[in-house]
């Protein structure tokens, strides 16, 4: 298996995962959770900012995935 390191999470995928991990860094750092959730939380988190920022996410490139460059289909009046 070749990782190939090319940015693969796309503008919408980029926004919800900001939000995610905006969301559970607060329910981490805020103690609305039992301390070990919200160490999973904060590292989970931290993860979803930083695939957000760099559009990268390695989860998606093991398994192949991408949501970079998706485009609707032109829909054919006729």
């Amino acid at each position: 298996m070749r990782l190939d390191f090319k940015q693969n999470v796309g503008a919408r995928d980029q926004v919800v995962r900001v939000l995610f991990g905006a969301v559970l860094l607060v329910l981490a750092a805020s103690g609305a959770v039992n301390p070990a959730w919200s160490a999973a939380f904060a590292v989970l988190g931290f993860y979803q900012l930083l695939t957000a920022a760099t559009r990268y996410c390695l989860l998606f490139d093991l398994a192949g995935w991408s949501t970079w460059g998706r485009r609707r289909r032109p829909s054919h009046n006729r």
